[in-house]
């Protein structure tokens, strides 16, 4: 079975820019708690419905879950208990 490359994913998390390596599949909140080591937002139902994994993404309530840690949505700054913020791709 072929699985895809992983590519790296720059976050500026409580200030601090982290880096973790990330598949195009992973969500966000894989790449903070598995990728980076921050469990704050919570795993939950992975289907959106119970808001566990809910970070503020540019101050609005998204689920991270439900969202790709590569998504060029995720460029905006977000939170939740880390601070983080998507850094642009040098590419």
């Amino acid at each position: 079975m072929d699985y895809p490359a992983s590519v790296l994913c720059r976050l500026r998390v409580n200030g601090d820019e982290r880096t973790c390596a990330v598949t195009p599949h992973t969500t966000l909140l894989e790449a903070l708690r598995y990728g980076l080591a921050l469990t704050g937002s919570k795993q939950g139902c992975d289907k959106g419905d119970c808001g566990a994994c809910t970070v503020l993404l540019d101050g609005e309530p998204v689920l991270a879950c439900l969202t790709l840690a590569l998504d060029r949505k995720s460029t905006r700054q977000n939170s939740s208990h880390e601070w983080i913020s998507r850094m642009p791709s040098s590419a």
